[in-house]
């Protein structure tokens, strides 16, 4: 929601006097080739509301002349956005998990196409610091070159044409990539009740739990 004010006129052609009628219109368009919308007012401003959001709008507005009995040229009045939400949680955030990548989605929340959004990953919940990120134009993306059996946190903000600024973020959790299958595997030492095993990690990470079968 927003206003949008004009003067009834100027020093120069005199000011309209009480009461007159002005036609005020909103648009995505700067040509004005469509209206979002249309309002009659006898103030010298009006607000419109019910917008979509992140969306940045152009306004004009025209006088009524009672002499003429018609409608003045437009006066345009510039453009602002409305503001952008924080993106939404989507109920499968994680997909497509491979020893190296995944798959990340969440929800527009209002946002229109085209909206950009800021995604990170980090294996970190505090993203200090953020192992990767990304700027899409939808609301999901993926990332590759992980690492195996790691688990990386996401959260994601959109860009408000409003502020010009990010949303706060929303976190969507997190999820484990996938281990890697250790090779090698070779006995190291045979003895008469007992035998030793050992194995290549093949870049699994300290901590990796293995199970050994004989």
């Amino acid at each position: 929601e927003f206003t949008f004010y004009w003067l009834s006129g100027g020093a120069g052609e005199g000011y309209n006097s009480f009461g007159t009628p002005y036609l005020a219109d909103i648009s995505r368009s700067p040509n004005f080739d469509f209206l979002a919308a249309s309002t009659l007012t006898l103030n010298a401003s009006t607000g419109f509301s019910d917008l979509q959001p992140n969306t940045l709008y152009h306004a004009r507005a025209a006088a009524y002349g009672f002499n003429g009995r018609t409608w003045t040229a437009f006066t345009q009045l510039g453009s602002t956005a409305t503001a952008a939400p924080a993106p939404g949680f989507a109920e499968s955030t994680f997909t497509a998990l491979s020893t190296s990548g995944v798959s990340v989605h969440w929800t527009a929340n209002g946002n229109p196409l085209g909206t950009t959004y800021y995604l990170q990953v980090s294996t970190l919940a505090s993203f200090d610091p953020a192992w990767a990120s990304t700027r899409p134009f939808d609301a999901d993306a993926r990332f590759s070159g992980l690492a195996p059996n790691t688990t990386y946190h996401a959260r994601v903000a959109a860009y408000s044409l409003h502020s010009g600024t990010w949303t706060s973020f929303v976190g969507l959790g997190a999820a484990a990539t996938l281990a890697n299958p250790p090779v090698s595997a070779a006995a190291s030492a045979v003895f008469l009740s007992s035998i030793s095993m050992g194995w290549t990690l093949n870049d699994n990470p300290p901590g990796t739990v293995y199970e050994a079968q004989v």
